[in-house]
């Protein structure tokens, strides 16, 4: 403060041609700003597109071009020196990863785990059939993905081929492909530096369906303790994770589906029991040392429905949503209403007590492709190479908004803080500060309604890729 004051009094007494000289002071010319790293790169990468679309239109599916071929995790590389070590996100989750992992991100996608037949979790190598010209756009794609200017292209840098890859290959730009596949896509695109490991995840109840159905419970949690340990010390600790993404769970759901392989199926006295035995995971996952969890909330909370939701975990932030359309949500960069409260959906409203934080979609859901305000929810599309808008309101679908935001928390205000538990506790107290007195926010006084996407608090925003 005082060499803050020292610099002003100094500048009036100049001003003023005090400081002992009457000689005026010359200020050096200004110097031109220069463009800022992902301006080159966008500029760069503009100049090579119109190539693109020249080749891509000459192509004619399924004629000369367009056969298909087999492309393997193990086939291309990860590239570290890309990314930040301390932005390993593990990616819970299933259905339409494969592709993202060994196409579009691979260079990005530190392992993909799934539980083989020996009942373990074991790194896979996913395979995916493809047009031949797409393992060839990407790999033309890799001259931008270099450590000089950032590793990241934004998928909405990349529009200019949509016409094209869509007469190719009708789908290729669509925003559906697979539960799994959205987390995966929005955690990759809004956090430009992660190392991302994907990690199928395993119906346990089914995994184990031996105990379950023999309505074993103590030998079921037995099989569970010890797959979650293996998980942990494989995958979270072999493969350095501090943040995890998990758009999915264990509920009413999991347990009518394994019911339903059951042989003879066991009484419905032991249901609430056999459930209950899924907690080991979830221990793991939300309350060891140095590892911070998003998961999705539930919608029309019920305990006996969702037991595995209810408890506050130290490492867990449940997840929810509500959507304000094309208005603003009138909150501002802390959850702070500057305006009426926004409105919950009624699934929201009666499950706040087990939701730590509600975000904005912005947007009118309607059927795709919807309406909505410059700042709605957007991702990139099945090839990372177009970026659109999501139509659809779930708690899945908040997830990743949340890690994200927690994300661009800690690269801006506790990079320099080492990680660990009180860490941890830092960035879930900034992420919904206790500054709100509306009911939604609970005895605590937090401000769990937030607008991340309204006020640009992702990194691919901080770190310039976006406006």
């Amino acid at each position: 403060m005082k060499q803050g004051i020292c610099l002003i009094l100094c500048s009036i007494l100049l001003a003023c041609g005090g400081g002992g000289s009457s000689t005026p002071v010359v200020q050096p010319p200004e110097q031109p700003q220069q463009p800022s790293q992902p301006v080159l790169l966008q500029q760069r990468l503009a100049a090579w597109l119109p190539a693109q679309q020249d080749w891509l239109a000459s192509l004619s599916c399924p004629a000369a071009g367009c056969n298909t071929v087999s492309v393997s995790l193990s086939s291309r590389r990860f590239e570290p020196q890309h990314q930040r070590p301390d932005q390993t996100i593990a990616v819970l989750d299933d259905g339409g990863m494969a592709y993202l992992a060994v196409l579009p991100y691979r260079q990005r996608i530190k392992s993909y785990w799934q539980v083989n037949a020996s009942g373990r979790f074991a790194e896979a190598d996913p395979k995916v059939t493809v047009p031949d010209f797409v393992p060839v756009l990407y790999d033309r794609l890799r001259q931008f993905h270099q450590p000089s200017d950032g590793g990241f292209v934004p998928a909405s840098w990349l529009t200019a081929l949509q016409p094209q890859l869509n007469k190719l290959a009708p789908g290729f730009t669509s925003p559906f492909s697979g539960h799994g596949s959205v987390a995966l896509r929005y955690l990759a695109e809004h956090n430009p530096q992660a190392e991302l490991v994907v990690v199928q995840l395993p119906e346990l109840l089914q995994l184990f369906s031996s105990e379950f159905c023999a309505g074993d419970v103590a030998a079921l949690q037995q099989k569970v303790s010890a797959i979650s340990q293996q998980f942990y010390q494989d995958v979270i600790i072999g493969q350095d994770v501090e943040w995890l993404n998990m758009s999915a769970g264990y509920d009413h759901r999991s347990l009518k589906a394994a019911l339903q392989r059951c042989p003879q199926a066991p009484e419905p006295a032991k249901h609430a029991a056999l459930l209950a035995a899924l907690q080991p995971f979830y221990q793991m996952l939300f309350t060891s040392p140095k590892l911070l969890g998003v998961q999705a909330g539930v919608v029309n909370n019920n305990p006996a429905q969702f037991p595995l939701d209810q408890p506050v975990l130290a490492h867990r932030i449940r997840a929810g949503f509500f959507n304000t359309g094309l208005s603003s949500s009138q909150l501002d960069a802390n959850g702070v209403p500057q305006g009426a409260l926004p409105a919950l959906p009624a699934d929201q409203a009666n499950s706040m007590d087990v939701l730590d934080v509600l975000v904005n979609f912005a947007s009118d859901n309607r059927e795709f492709p919807c309406q909505l305000p410059a700042y709605g929810y957007k991702l990139p599309s099945i090839s990372g190479l177009a970026y659109g808008p999501l139509c659809d309101d779930q708690t899945s679908w908040a997830a990743p908004v949340v890690l994200s935001r927690l994300i661009q928390l800690r690269q801006s205000r506790f990079a320099d803080i080492a990680w660990s538990d009180d860490l941890i506790s830092q960035l879930k107290s900034a992420l919904t500060p206790a500054l709100c007195s509306y009911p939604a926010a609970g005895a605590a006084k937090t401000c769990k309604l937030q607008d991340p996407l309204l006020h640009r608090q992702h990194e691919v925003f901080r770190l310039q890729y976006l406006p």
